[in-house]
């Protein structure tokens, strides 16, 4: 069986071309099954015009056999905790209370059953709540402007890390690794400890997957960066570094406020065949990501969303 995903910027084409059940039977005659991702439908959801939301979320259901139920951050989270067992389980509480996850996953499945009975449906507060959203975009795309400028001026990229005696002490770790590799496990390892134990508010998911797992008052902050630098492993977390190396990347391409939902389709495309986008600046960085040792990300394919004949175009991009 293949398995590809679908940015938006790859479904959106496919929409307005009405062209969602030629492209499932492509999929049906390839033994292919695409994954739909949460993702998608967040920024389907920010789509104003109810009709032309419904058609996109008529064709995401379409396409996609496979939905995502569990929160791709909690299997992230769940990847994390297995590394910290293996090397910190004093860090780790003895019975950790998961009654939240399971409470997420049933969220999740009962919005994928309440969008196939109603495409146009959008949660009343999602409207209220896009300020939380747009403030987390504007940090990651200040973030991405800091970094820009100080590759352009050949100086270094200010620490993701809050303390300055922590950042000044690891910094010959960072120095002696790869710049990919030491920007995604130190900005992860920054971020994973914002939102877990240091209340960041724009984190709170971070905080939710991983914290009940964490005995916090016997985690530093030193050693929690020395454990993301020094001994996680690559491998076992492919989707926070799939996340970490796609942010890494897109400062050298365009800025712009998609920056941060592909950051998650990076996450979503972990373990998949393909990814299929539309955006020249992300099939680029996607491309980047998928060269690097060990990652196990799906193939990047580019399609012309002006093309003619949208599905011919999918089925070339994907050697069909």
């Amino acid at each position: 069986m293949v398995e590809p995903y679908f940015d938006n910027s790859a479904i959106d084409p496919v929409a307005k071309r009405k062209a969602g059940g030629a492209v499932r039977a492509l999929m049906d005659s390839h033994n292919a099954v695409a994954h739909a991702s949460i993702q998608n439908v967040l920024e389907a959801w920010r789509i104003p015009d109810a009709a032309q939301r419904g058609q996109f979320i008529e064709t995401l259901l379409t396409l996609a056999a496979s939905r995502e139920e569990e929160p791709l951050l909690l299997t992230a989270a769940r990847g994390l905790v297995d590394e910290i067992r293996a090397h910190h389980p004093d860090w780790l509480v003895a019975g950790p209370d998961l009654a939240s996850h399971v409470q997420e996953v049933e969220r999740r499945r009962w919005v994928w059953r309440k969008l196939e009975e109603d495409r146009t449906y959008r949660p009343a507060n999602f409207i209220a709540r896009q300020g939380f959203l747009y403030a987390a975009i504007g940090a990651s795309m200040d973030r991405q402007r800091v970094v820009r400028r100080a590759r352009k001026a050949g100086i270094a990229v200010p620490s993701p890390v809050e303390s300055i005696d922590v950042a000044v002490a690891l910094q010959p770790i960072v120095d002696a690794l790869p710049e990919p590799e030491a920007d995604w496990r130190e900005g992860a390892a920054a971020a994973w400890w914002r939102g877990a134990i240091g209340g960041d508010e724009n984190l709170t998911d971070l905080r939710d997957y991983l914290r009940p797992y964490l005995a916090v008052d016997h985690i530093a902050v030193g050693r929690w960066m020395r454990f993301w630098l020094t001994e996680a492993s690559s491998t076992a977390l492919p989707i926070i570094r799939a996340e970490g190396l796609a942010q890494h990347l897109q400062p050298d391409h365009q800025i712009g406020h998609g920056n941060w939902g592909d950051i998650n389709h990076a996450g979503s495309a972990v373990g998949r065949d393909f990814i299929l986008t539309g955006d020249h600046d992300y099939f680029d960085v996607l491309t980047s990501i998928h060269q690097q040792p060990d990652m196990a990300i799906g193939a990047p394919r580019l399609i012309d969303p002006d093309t003619a004949d949208i599905v011919l175009e999918i089925s070339t991009a994907l050697g069909w």
